[in-house]
């Protein structure tokens, strides 16, 4: 059986609680992923649970000011946190100057011991054959492909980005019945009062959209999730809560009949 796991930004922190899951309902499941999930789904089979957990909330911290303003964290939790605009801005003006604010050596500590990707197919954009593909070679470099995030890093080997902008979820590849964890973000919530933020609700909108009609066409299996808020991860490092973990609980539960 296969699972789709992923999100756009912080929402990939949903592959924690996914996981937990996944293992107390003893499932035997191959994950697509993508994003913060995939590079976490990977790191959980390297070394379990709480290091993975450990990894990868260096790993969100490392890149906070970068997610913050790629999440719209600012404008789109009801609203807007305290000094949001100041740090886009200046992500802006870095922006211009660069094709990403970070290289992909700053992740090596974090996946140092890294060995294996058994389990987890990492779904990625070729930017020069514009098609959508599955990773599963080397798991340092596929966790690498999984946070190929335009705007944080530059393009992966300079073709490769990461289809959370395409979907958000990893869905292109997945096949009638199968399962997804639909954390889409709400765009409801977004405040939005300038051109550039209109725009960039614009881009989203199309991508939840796309994600909607794949799910349909596919006629995919959906388990809904509520989406993880920045200003309660700023506050407590929180990457999941026992509601979320009961969202999933259940939701695999009823599509699975178990």
């Amino acid at each position: 059986m296969r699972i789709a796991v992923g999100g756009f930004g912080l929402q990939g922190l949903v592959a924690i609680p996914f996981f937990k899951v996944v293992e107390d309902l003893k499932i035997e499941v191959k994950i697509l992923a993508t994003g913060i999930a995939g590079f976490y789904a990977i790191l959980r089979e390297n070394f379990g649970e709480d290091e993975a957990i450990r990894r990868i909330l260096v790993l969100v911290n490392k890149f906070k000011e970068e997610l913050w303003v790629v999440d719209r964290a600012g404008i789109c939790e009801g609203k807007r946190l305290k000094r949001w605009k100041k740090r886009a801005v200046k992500y802006c003006v870095d922006l211009s100057l660069k094709r990403g604010r970070k290289n992909y050596e700053e992740v090596d500590e974090i996946l140092s011991g890294v060995k294996k990707m058994e389990n987890v197919h990492i779904e990625y954009l070729n930017l020069e054959e514009y098609k959508v593909k599955l990773y599963s070679g080397d798991p340092i470099e596929g966790a690498k492909i999984s946070i190929a995030f335009p705007g944080i890093f530059p393009p992966y080997k300079g073709k490769i980005a990461s289809t959370t902008y395409l979907s958000q979820i990893p869905l292109e590849m997945m096949n009638e019945g199968e399962i997804v964890i639909n954390n889409l973000r709400d765009p409801s919530l977004c405040k939005n009062s300038t051109a550039d933020e209109l725009l960039s609700q614009s881009a989203e909108l199309r991508a939840i959209m796309y994600a909607k009609t794949l799910m349909k066409s596919k006629n995919l299996r959906s388990v809904k999730v509520k989406q993880i808020l920045w200003r309660e991860f700023l506050k407590d490092n929180l990457y999941f809560t026992d509601e979320v973990y009961s969202e999933i609980k259940k939701g695999l539960k009823e599509v699975m009949h178990v």
